[in-house]
């Protein structure tokens, strides 16, 4: 169950979703697509029952932040001979995360946040 500001909850169907959570990053798109357009920051708990009976909470606290995009020219890639791709970018404010989406056929591969120069 995801509880959160405002009476949010969401109880998942864990047999049934197909959210692959690896990272925050998939956790956060998983949210913009599966948890509908109101979105409100502040603390959300995220609460998992096993069949044993216990019960594991982790809460995180979503802030509003001011991101500076990525000026597109200091952006680059290089395409190896095996089919993987270096990607990288100059962080303009290097306490902030980025996050590169690479999409093939319109589908949205794994994400993934190279390290910055």
């Amino acid at each position: 169950m995801l509880t959160g500001p405002n009476g949010f909850s969401h109880e998942f169907d864990l047999q049934n979703d197909e959210f692959a959570w690896r990272n925050e990053c998939s956790y956060l798109v998983a949210w913009a697509k599966g948890f509908g357009d109101t979105f409100a920051y502040g603390e959300y708990t995220f609460t998992i029952g096993f069949q044993d009976g216990v019960q594991v909470s982790e809460s995180y606290d979503l802030q509003q932040v001011d991101v500076t995009a990525v000026d597109i020219d200091s952006m680059f890639h290089t395409v190896n001979l095996d089919g993987s791709m270096d990607f990288s970018w100059t962080s303009p404010v290097p306490e902030q995360k980025y996050q590169a989406r690479i999409y093939r056929n319109g589908e949205r591969v794994l994400p993934f946040r190279p390290g910055t120069e």
